[in-house]
């Protein structure tokens, strides 16, 4: 089967990996929406629920993370599109004064906002490992607006 172009496949070996990953948690850039400081770094991980990306200023043990519910996290239900590279308004400003990576960069996008990250540690950058943690995060969003009916392991971007 062709795979159509802008079209990111999680193989379905790959899917335990990918969900343990957001589980446990990712290190990143949060680059601020008022351009008032430069991207600061932040912890983000999946809640077990699978409910919400939460945000912190530090990394939070896993133990603790159980019913940790930060300001700065978004529901996954809110999330309408998970864009990879440097397609949002907050990171177009931010590339007029800054070195961004568009490979390393995704942002969750709201009604009412963007969330804009770019990836610290450079085992998730590169398009391919961006791609795929992306992947996943468009499988939960797209599961929480459909009130988690069975979702394809295929999506476009």
């Amino acid at each position: 089967m062709k795979v159509p172009s802008g079209v990111t496949v999680i193989r379905a070996s790959k899917v335990p990996s990918l969900i343990n990953t957001l589980h446990q948690g990712i290190h990143v850039y949060k680059f601020s929406r008022y351009f008032k400081t430069v991207p600061v770094e932040r912890f983000i991980w999946l809640r077990k629920d699978g409910y919400r990306i939460e945000v912190s200023k530090t990394y939070i043990e896993l133990e603790y993370r159980a019913g940790t519910l930060t300001k700065k996290g978004v529901a996954l239900s809110e999330v309408h599109k998970v864009v990879s590279g440097c397609g949002t308004d907050v990171f177009k400003r931010w590339q007029r004064v800054t070195r961004v990576d568009p490979e390393c960069c995704f942002s969750l996008v709201t009604s009412s906002r963007t969330h804009d990250f770019s990836f610290r540690d450079s085992k998730y950058g590169g398009s391919n490992g961006r791609d795929q943690l992306v992947a996943a995060l468009r499988t939960f969003a797209f599961r929480m607006q459909k009130k988690r009916k069975p979702v394809e392991l295929t999506l476009n971007s």
